[in-house]
């Protein structure tokens, strides 16, 4: 079963990134929601090893099998609904300066 990061573990994540591109992505998807700020992230999706771009109401970081995911609303994919994103198949993480309102699930 998933379970939420909580505030002093995504703060661990941001200081444990291997890289500085790393920390800006993690930096990016951290402050965009806590501040329900729209974001772009560049993906390399898994089953196709395609490199996609989305638009995404962040929600959320949950770990599950020593895995961290984003779970997102996707305002873009062809498929609109929560996703989620396994956290090292992000690339790039940028803020859209849009906010959005929570939904309620």
């Amino acid at each position: 079963m998933a379970k939420s990061l909580n505030r002093s573990q995504k703060i661990d994540l941001y200081n444990e990134a291997p890289h500085l591109a790393r920390k800006r992505t993690y930096s990016s998807l951290i402050e965009c929601m806590d501040s329900n700020n729209l974001v772009s992230i560049t993906y390399r999706k898994l089953e196709t090893n395609r490199i996609i771009v989305r638009i995404v109401e962040p929600y959320e970081f949950k770990k599950e099998d020593d895995k961290i995911y984003l779970y997102a609303y996707d305002r873009t994919g062809r498929t609109r609904g929560t996703k989620s994103f396994l956290l090292d198949n992000i690339i790039s993480a940028r803020k859209q300066g849009r906010e959005f309102r929570n939904r309620v699930f």
